[in-house]
């Protein structure tokens, strides 16, 4: 009787109150399944940077020259993006040095310390604790700018724009790319005789027709970063252009102007006499450093040094490295502290402690 109880209790249980009958545990499907559509890929986005004011030691500091970051491609939430504030200071030449990121380092914008690397201030003023803060402007790919998509294309500082997005480069209304022309004479700018500031770069669109005989027409400036004597200079080239004898419409274009290699700062010679005195005792690299120049400031043409402090144990393995001094950014800092890292230097009976390495950035012409 009471195991009887038990069991109507239990099937009472289990069924809800005005319930018929209990639910079955195994439940026949007879219609056709909703499937969930899958997740939509990230958003893309171009994120330009703006700058704010330079102030050094609380007072603000007007720039000669602050060259414009490169765009960046986003990917996912906006807000990612933050504000970007760099701490550097002056030297007497009005050179940027000791550049560094004041917080920690931002997922977007790695170009930021190699742009303000080329910049220039007013020389034989010499600054300390000199900040600068980078906003994002951040545009959905499909509506951004086409001269930021032209910008971005030009000097990519990531992955190359996909195809459609590649679209909006081209004129709208224009068929001189369906296929591109065949040039029949094709001339170019003297870009030696162009200025060009060291560790900066420019571009200049040019746009046209083409009439029967082959001859550019209706030539303009479509868009350009400004600079005046590359705007002629390539306007003349395209005029001078000749191509094969079929009218198009819509042709552009682009003109690229790089400066000269910007040289490292020159380094201290307290630096130079004290890697040279020390470490002695660890004998030569059995693994050399193999540093990976910052691909940044590879782009603009900007040279940098390192000097990397460690100690050697007595099989060669370096231990308690640091980073001594680096110039113009931290950026070079970090690389060479990789490098040195991962290098190994000869047997010795008691190892070195105290040594020095200077490694430098340099731009093979």
């Amino acid at each position: 009787m009471i195991k009887l109880s038990l069991l109507i209790g239990w099937v009472m249980a289990s069924v809800p109150l005005g319930s018929p009958y209990a639910h079955s545990p195994v439940v026949l499907q007879d219609t056709v399944p909703i499937v969930a559509p899958p997740p939509s890929p990230p958003a893309q986005r171009l994120i330009a940077w703006r700058a704010g004011p330079v102030e050094c030691a609380g007072a603000l500091r007007q720039p000669v020259l602050l060259p414009r970051p490169s765009h960046s491609i986003g990917w996912g939430r906006s807000e990612r993006a933050a504000t970007v504030t760099l701490e550097f200071s002056i030297d007497a030449t009005g050179r940027p040095a000791s550049i560094r990121i004041a917080d920690s380092r931002p997922i977007y914008g790695n170009d930021l310390t190699a742009t303000l690397a080329a910049a220039r201030f007013s020389g034989n003023m010499p600054a300390d604790r000199c900040r600068v803060t980078y906003q994002p402007i951040i545009t959905d790919i499909d509506d951004a700018p086409r001269e930021a998509l032209q910008d971005y294309m030009l000097f990519p500082s990531g992955r190359p724009l996909a195809q459609e997005e590649q679209r909006q480069f081209w004129p709208v209304d224009g068929d001189c790319f369906k296929p591109t022309p065949a040039p029949r004479l094709r001339a170019y700018p003297d870009f030696q005789a162009i200025p060009q500031a060291p560790g900066t770069r420019s571009w200049s669109m040019i746009g046209f027709d083409i009439d029967g005989r082959g001859r550019p027409i209706n030539l303009r400036v479509d868009r350009s970063t400004g600079n005046g004597a590359l705007d002629k200079a390539a306007f003349d080239a395209v005029s001078q252009s000749r191509f094969e004898p079929r009218a198009r419409r819509g042709c552009i274009a682009p003109f690229l102007r790089t400066g000269a290699t910007l040289a490292a700062p020159a380094v201290p010679e307290a630096l130079l006499a004290r890697e040279k005195a020390t470490c002695a005792a660890a004998g030569d690299w059995k693994v050399k450093p193999r540093p990976v120049y910052p691909d940044a400031f590879r782009r603009r043409g900007v040279e940098g040094w390192a000097v990397i402090g460690y100690d050697v144990a007595p099989w060669g393995q370096i231990g308690n490295w640091s980073v001594i001094a680096s110039e113009p950014s931290s950026d070079f800092g970090q690389a060479a502290l990789n490098a040195v890292r991962l290098a190994v230097k000869g047997e010795s009976p008691q190892g070195a402690s105290g040594c020095l390495t200077l490694v430098r950035f340099k731009i093979e012409n």
